[in-house]
């Protein structure tokens, strides 16, 4: 039945009798479900002041509440400063700051409501300086961080540039990362050595071709050091990191080898990282050029490790060189992604794995740990390094493996590299289950053609990664140089393991 309520006021008593029939007749009509029209709040409002730095150019800086949205752009030069003024609402039920990139992707979001609630209607509000990158490490920890995640910072081939290494050193400084992770082809000179052993947290380095054969290598001509490339790189770097209180969680594969594996904890969660050595050619009995090069002994290590890696919760690789090429089949040409350069299918031989090693080698071992179903000596052609006149030492070289898994895993996460100064994120071809994390170069000259990144928008390239073992998530979040020729934007993607 209809809801009727009868309202009487009767002679003069006054306001209050009034008011207090008016409060009855409003519950009443709740009561029966009836809705009572509120008077829109009217916003009060004022001016954000705000200072940014780090700023990628492109980026606008958006303030968002239910009386709508105020968006002021980044004019100036890429990883710069810039003072805005917005007008703000000072009385929203919620007010968001957000710098989004010019796609309409967030690269951060920060509820303010708090700070701007009761000031005065026409009044300025100065907020703290925000740095724009630091912002956003936050932003991607609140959303993929956790007690029982591990995140760290990856880069790649900085070949003796100061940009991206300079950057990366300072976040590793100034963020909660425990560690994070060069992949080959620093080719430091010696400010560059200084710089990377200020930092109080580890960084590790597996070796690239540039490292072993063409830094250390040059040493040999100029007669200042005995021409052992790998251990030298070893002496050289790895040790720093690897003395005193570091010794406890890293292992090397032997005396003066470059490959070794260390532990960290998350919780109650443990994520093991194998930094593996390409060139190790001082073990195999060569050292010419920069021909991949596993050795016998590497190869039983890695195996031998995987057996004794059932109980870890996650295992991420660390590599120089991707596997395989598309003549060697392990890439699928047509593929594209957020994280695959957009010029990628334009070069199907210009991929990874130089030299004439076999790139299933590694896979193959990873694969047998993963399925379960064993090597029986299987034999790879392990490399042949080329003299300058055309002949090889030695002519052919074969690694023999054999597994002794026992059961399947699930705790294999992802390859991390670089090598051809491309991003290139994808499974194997011929191995569905093993992702494949390769990062572009570390500066803005385009040393091949097929690296797509236009560095208008930033001077660096930073992977942030986050391993989360209670979602069972690696997330790759690119920090800096974003943008491609094409205008796209590379920034995120997720990934799943362990399942």
């Amino acid at each position: 039945m209809p809801c009727r309520v009868a309202i009487f006021i009767i002679g003069n008593r006054g306001m209050k009798l009034k008011r207090l029939v008016l409060l009855f007749a409003c519950c009443a009509l709740a009561a029966c479900g009836r809705k009572v029209i509120e008077t829109p709040k009217e916003p009060v409002y004022g001016t954000l002041s705000v200072t940014m730095t780090s700023l990628p150019s492109g980026c606008s800086l958006c303030v968002e509440s239910e009386f709508g949205t105020e968006k002021a752009d980044y004019a100036g030069e890429k990883d710069g400063t810039q003072a805005f003024s917005l007008r703000v609402p000072f009385n929203a039920d919620r007010t968001t700051l957000s710098l989004v990139l010019p796609d309409g992707r967030p690269l951060f979001v920060r509820e303010i409501t708090d700070e701007l609630s009761g000031l005065e209607e026409g009044k300025t509000h100065v907020m703290d300086e925000v740095d724009a990158v630091l912002a956003e490490i936050d932003y991607v920890e609140e959303r993929y961080g956790g007690s029982n995640s591990i995140s760290f910072m990856h880069i790649s081939d900085t070949h003796m540039f100061d940009t991206t290494l300079n950057k990366f050193v300072g976040l590793v400084q100034q963020t909660d990362v425990p560690f994070s992770v060069i992949t080959g082809d620093m080719y430091f000179n010696n400010a560059q050595v200084k710089t990377v052993r200020s930092s109080a947290k580890p960084i590790y380095l597996v070796p690239g071709n540039h490292d072993i054969y063409h830094y250390y290598g040059g040493w040999r001509a100029a007669g200042l050091k005995p021409f052992e490339p790998n251990y030298c790189f070893r002496y050289e770097q790895l040790d720093h990191w690897f003395a005193g209180n570091l010794a406890d969680f890293s292992h090397y594969g032997s005396e003066k080898a470059c490959y070794f594996y260390f532990d960290f904890k998350a919780g109650d969660k443990t994520l093991r990282l194998i930094g593996l050595d390409q060139y190790d050619g001082g073990t195999a009995g060569w050292n010419e050029r920069n021909d991949i090069i596993i050795s016998q002994e590497e190869a039983d290590w890695l195996a031998d490790l995987l057996g004794k890696s059932e109980n870890v919760d996650g295992i991420i690789i660390f590599i120089h060189a991707g596997f395989g090429n598309a003549n060697k089949g392990q890439r699928n040409t047509d593929n594209e992604g957020e994280f695959i350069s957009t010029t990628a299918g334009d070069f199907p031989r210009a991929y990874s794995y130089n030299g004439i090693g076999d790139p299933y080698l590694v896979p193959e071992i990873v694969q047998a740990y993963i399925s379960g179903q064993n090597l029986d000596k299987k034999e790879f052609r392990s490399g042949a390094a080329h003299r300058d006149d055309g002949s090889t030492v030695p002519p052919e070289t074969t690694v023999t493996v054999t597994t002794h898994f026992t059961q399947p895993h699930k705790n294999f996460i992802a390859y991390l590299g670089g090598h051809l100064h491309w991003d290139m994120v994808e499974y194997l071809k011929d191995f569905p289950q093993q992702l494949q994390v390769l990062i572009a170069n570390g500066f803005k000259e385009k040393i091949y053609t097929w690296h797509d990144l236009s560095y208008e928008d930033a001077s660096y390239t930073i992977n942030y990664c986050v391993v989360n073992f209670d979602t069972k998530t690696f997330v790759i979040h690119r920090i800096g140089s974003r943008k491609t020729d094409s205008g796209t934007y590379r920034l995120e993607q997720t990934f799943p393991f362990g399942k």
